[in-house]
């Protein structure tokens, strides 16, 4: 949608806005009380950003939340040069 510029896009997009919601990258550092991760590994970002106070988010059901964020759509997103 974003990519043909589409009628959603144009009223979803704020624009200028840097987009990108599939982003990976490599873990650098973490504190101390991080056990599931090291340091060099590969790692992806959740492209979503939920609430956590709604009655889905409270039931375990995030990805129905109804305010959702979609990084790199509603918000600056992870594309770069």
């Amino acid at each position: 949608h974003i990519y043909n510029w589409d009628q959603w896009a144009q009223k979803t997009v704020p624009v200028p806005m840097v987009t990108g919601h599939e982003f990976v990258g490599t873990v650098a550092d973490f504190g101390a009380a991080v056990t599931e991760y090291k340091i060099g590994q590969r790692v992806s970002g959740e492209g979503h950003i939920v609430c956590g106070h709604c009655r889905n988010c409270r039931a375990g059901r995030g990805h129905l939340c109804r305010n959702t964020l979609g990084v790199g759509v509603n918000r600056p997103g992870a594309f770069g040069e």
